[in-house]
């Protein structure tokens, strides 16, 4: 009877043990996704802006169906996420973003040197939005190497 015993409680720690790892699996998991969505959801701001503009006749100060002339003013930051426009070689009916979590603890640090996601520090969260004419995609997402 003893030998039951020890083995049922063998079965017993190893499957409390897969439960315990499969939990804090889930749980990394689902704090990865909210802070991409942290990050998609600072985007808005900077995404609607471009869209009005690209919608805005030229004669009044718009793009007239481009996104020439538009300029995000300057990086916005949000709590500890920072938004910032992407100056790419492309036609003048695409728009880049991209938005990042930098150091909670940094002071004002220089972003002038991020000017894609593979320039965003290792370890921290990072989305680049590619604006059209009429949608928004969303790439790059997920954890710097």
């Amino acid at each position: 009877m003893g030998t039951n015993q020890f083995l049922l409680l063998i079965l017993i720690s190893i499957i409390t043990g897969i439960a315990i790892i499969g939990g804090i699996q889930m749980s990394q998991n689902a704090s990865e996704q909210s802070q991409q969505d942290e990050l998609i959801h600072a985007m808005q701001p900077a995404i609607l802006a471009a869209q009005a503009h690209h919608q805005k006749p030229a004669a009044m100060g718009g793009g007239g169906g481009s996104f020439d002339n538009f300029e995000m003013p300057g990086i916005r930051t949000v709590d500890n996420i920072r938004v910032k426009q992407i100056k790419k070689a492309h036609p003048t009916n695409h728009l880049h973003f991209l938005a990042y979590i930098r150091a909670s603890d940094a002071v004002e640090e220089d972003d002038s040197d991020i000017d894609s996601p593979a320039d965003v520090p290792a370890g921290m969260a990072r989305v680049e939005a590619r604006i059209e004419a009429g949608k928004v995609e969303f790439s790059e997402t997920g954890f710097a190497d």
